[in-house]
């Protein structure tokens, strides 16, 4: 069965913390379906589908448990399209309507899924968009400041963190969305979604194009300290990786290529390894042929670089220019070699 929202594809469902004891009710009338037709809850997220009610005489009625947190479903009838999008917190929410006007029912009786249908609404206007994936710089900018707008004035709605969260997505602009956020109650600042939006800011200042590069020193394969103070002077492709890690292997080829043909041009690569076995990582260097300068801690996951720069999936990478200056970030494939070529064959 495929389920398609009408609204966000992107929303992740996130949530704020119930202030009371009640529990999530769901009641229904929706007339034209036959009698012990299912009603269910589609989970975006993970793709399942949980059947909540049947059909009765036009009705149904369904009694979930206590939500800590406000949660994104779509409403489906009969496990067919369409899947009518529903935001649901602990209140009595109420829907009607017919088959034959899906997906266009009348939700009533919570306050989070009214201001979530207003944001809805508003996005609506830029639905062939999202459709069309047509995110030109003035298209993004009119659906962030729409974003901007509904934020402002309704700071106290959990949506708005919704709202913040679509910006970001579509801008990755720090700044704008620290901005967003100091707007949104501080009463919002433990649910979910502002934790991850305030990682995602933490995270992004310390990685934030056009931001001086933190100081870090690791030992090599020898055991001797090697700083990233050391390469001034040179623009640097500072390279998350690991022995173990599938996708950094397939990358690697181009990452030795791009390497080999700009390294007399004042360009190298530093590899942070995320390996916990010293074997394992000097063989993959040496069989993969990566003739640069590598660190770890063998400390896995917990390396003490990674952890500095907030990675918490490899690959990834850093452009740095000759004065520590982050220049770009991510650049795999093609887009490694467009962005040194820009720099070097001029």
């Amino acid at each position: 069965m495929r389920i398609i929202s009408a609204v966000l594809l992107t929303l992740v469902s996130y949530g704020l913390m119930a202030q009371s004891n009640d529990k999530l009710i769901i009641s229904g009338r929706v007339t034209g379906f036959a009698d012990g037709t299912k009603v269910s809850l589609y989970n975006t997220n993970n793709r399942q589908l949980q059947t909540i009610a049947t059909i009765m005489k036009d009705s149904f009625y369904y009694k979930g448990e206590h939500l800590s947190e406000p949660d994104f479903k779509l409403l489906v009838f009969d496990e067919k399209d369409p899947g009518i999008p529903l935001l649901m917190d602990n209140s009595h929410i109420t829907i009607s309507g017919t088959k034959a006007g899906l997906p266009g029912l009348t939700i009533s009786g919570s306050a989070v899924n009214n201001d979530f249908q207003l944001f809805s609404a508003r996005m609506k206007a830029f639905e062939t968009i999202f459709q069309n994936q047509n995110f030109t710089q003035e298209n993004v900018q009119k659906i962030a400041t729409t974003c901007e707008e509904f934020v402002s004035q309704h700071p106290a709605s959990y949506v708005s963190l919704m709202a913040v969260s679509q910006m970001f997505q579509l801008t990755q602009d720090i700044n704008r969305t620290e901005k967003a956020m100091s707007l949104v109650s501080k009463d919002l600042s433990e649910t979910e979604l502002a934790r991850y939006l305030d990682y995602q800011i933490q995270t992004g200042k310390v990685m934030a194009i056009g931001s001086k590069i933190l100081p870090f020193t690791q030992n090599d394969e020898n055991g001797k300290p090697v700083s990233i103070t050391d390469f001034k002077g040179k623009y640097v492709l500072i390279d998350f990786w690991a022995s173990w890690c599938g996708p950094c292997r397939q990358e690697n080829p181009n990452v030795v290529a791009n390497f080999n043909k700009y390294k007399d041009k004042n360009f190298t690569v530093f590899g942070v390894s995320l390996d916990n076995n010293k074997d394992a990582w000097l063989n993959a260097i040496k069989k993969d042929n990566l003739n640069w300068t590598h660190v770890s801690d063998l400390k896995g996951w917990e390396n003490a670089v990674s952890k500095m720069f907030y990675i918490s999936s490899i690959p990834q990478n850093l452009l740095i220019d000759p004065d520590g200056i982050i220049i770009a970030r991510n650049l795999r494939g093609g887009a490694l070699g467009a962005m040194l070529q820009g720099l070097f064959d001029k």
